[in-house]
């Protein structure tokens, strides 16, 4: 008796999916985490209570965290918040990376916005 372990394209889809979207949904909890230690804390490392030159930075970050909170339930809308937060941010600062924790942040939006087309069939493949 032998047995087949093929998958068709989409089960491959929906597996790849998950997978992203569960990745992605640890790296927020993980980015929110930080961002709220970030803003109430003095510790070290963070960016106490985000030093600001001005209203965009405080605009950009907290698109970013409702970006990162809505994501987990329609990816791609909480994606485009992600990336327009990340942009002013970019913008206020006038650096692309103000910290390398920020980084990860358009990340994530990459892998929700990622997960949500290929559930929607939109990419047939991931490549790397």
């Amino acid at each position: 008796m032998k047995t087949d372990f093929t998958m068709d394209m989409t089960q491959m889809r929906l597996i790849a999916a998950t997978s992203l979207r569960w990745t992605a949904r640890a790296m927020s909890i993980l980015l929110l985490i930080y961002l709220f230690l970030s803003f109430v804390t003095d510790f070290p490392g963070f960016l106490h209570g985000f030093e600001t030159r001005g209203g965009d930075i405080d605009i950009g970050m907290l698109l970013m965290a409702a970006g990162l909170i809505g994501a987990w339930f329609r990816g791609g809308i909480g994606a485009f918040v992600i990336f327009v937060g990340y942009l002013l941010e970019m913008i206020g600062s006038r650096h692309i990376l103000v910290n390398w924790v920020f980084a990860l942040i358009p990340l994530a939006g990459m892998m929700f916005l990622a997960a949500t087309h290929l559930d929607k069939g939109k990419l047939n493949t991931l490549r790397f």
